[in-house]
């Protein structure tokens, strides 16, 4: 466990962080599984639902390379 104040503070928030992080890797999942979904059953083309994961992907990418 963490003793100096510093510490216990960095704990905290890294727990937070890996909380959002979760929640947005969860809802970026659900977005791609939607599309796909809605795709399959032809409400939009396969190949619109393609071209949107890429872009959600290129968006991600993006925001990675600026955090780091």
């Amino acid at each position: 466990m963490p003793t100096s104040k510093s510490a216990k503070k960095s704990v905290r928030q890294d727990a937070v962080r890996r909380m959002r992080n979760r929640e947005r890797k969860s809802a970026l999942r659900t977005q791609i599984k939607m599309l796909d979904k809605i795709a399959a059953k032809n409400v939009i083309h396969k190949k619109t639902a393609s071209r949107k994961k890429s872009r959600l992907a290129k968006m991600l990418n993006k925001q990675k390379a600026a955090s780091s």
